[in-house]
């Protein structure tokens, strides 16, 4: 249920709502940009779900890319993939099982055809990408490997292969929840920061090294706060 805020007077001054909740060890990234296609039994939502060798915007302390590959043993393992509106498990579109939602790789990324169903929620679906109130393909998933590194000052973590669980059409593509791979993160710098044999645990950081923590704690602050305004304005629409 939406959660409203009220000020002093009593008057409802935000309305917050809901977002699904993401299970324990998964994550969600998403790409702008879907179209409706006309299919032998009807309409066709397509999309990529996710594109190869392309930097993610700052993630709060890293970039992402996905290699190309990444999805190759999810697909040929043949898991049921869901198709879910907004990662919501009540606005249930397709399942791979049943051949309603086809996913292919590419040389561009995890090409992404759905059939809606001849349903309320699938024909509103419909019509909400039509419209654009619903413009961008998401997919969740469990990272399986990946890979650490630093370029050019920048954190950068590079998916080399996941396990899929579910795709679908989203309204706020722009936004990933990036828990699961900040928590991985932690766990490299604290790996790096670890002494070494000759290095004394007493020894102070120099100046370069703690300007460059602050420097990493400011841009994941910032990308927070650019997240809490970017919602915070779209809730109050």
């Amino acid at each position: 249920m939406p959660l409203e805020k009220k000020n002093d007077a009593g008057k409802i001054d935000e309305v917050i709502l809901d977002s699904p909740k993401i299970p324990e060890g998964c994550e969600v990234r998403a790409c702008a940009g879907i179209e409706l296609r006309d299919g032998e039994g009807g309409p066709v939502i397509a999309g990529y779900a996710a594109v190869f060798d392309r930097l993610s915007v700052d993630l709060g302390g890293f970039r992402e890319q996905i290699a190309p590959g990444a999805f190759t043993e999810t697909l040929k393992s043949g898991n049921d993939v869901r198709s879910l509106v907004n990662h919501d498990s009540n606005q249930r579109l397709a399942r791979s099982s049943n051949g309603t939602v086809r996913l292919k790789e590419d040389k561009q990324g995890l090409n992404t055809e759905i059939d809606p169903p001849n349903t309320t929620i699938g024909r509103d679906t419909t019509e909400d990408v039509r419209s654009g109130l619903l413009d961008g393909m998401s997919f969740m998933f469990r990272t399986l490997d990946d890979k650490w590194e630093t370029k050019d000052g920048e954190e950068l973590r590079t998916l080399l292969k996941v396990e899929l669980l579910e795709v679908g059409p989203v309204t706020f593509p722009a936004y990933p929840d990036t828990t699961v791979a900040l928590r991985s993160l932690d766990q490299r710098n604290i790996k790096k920061e670890e002494p070494s044999e000759d290095v004394s645990e007493d020894t102070p950081a120099s100046p370069e090294e703690i300007s460059k923590r602050v420097e990493k704690i400011d841009r994941r602050t910032k990308s927070t706060e650019n997240l809490e305004t970017y919602l915070n304005i779209h809730r109050r629409k």
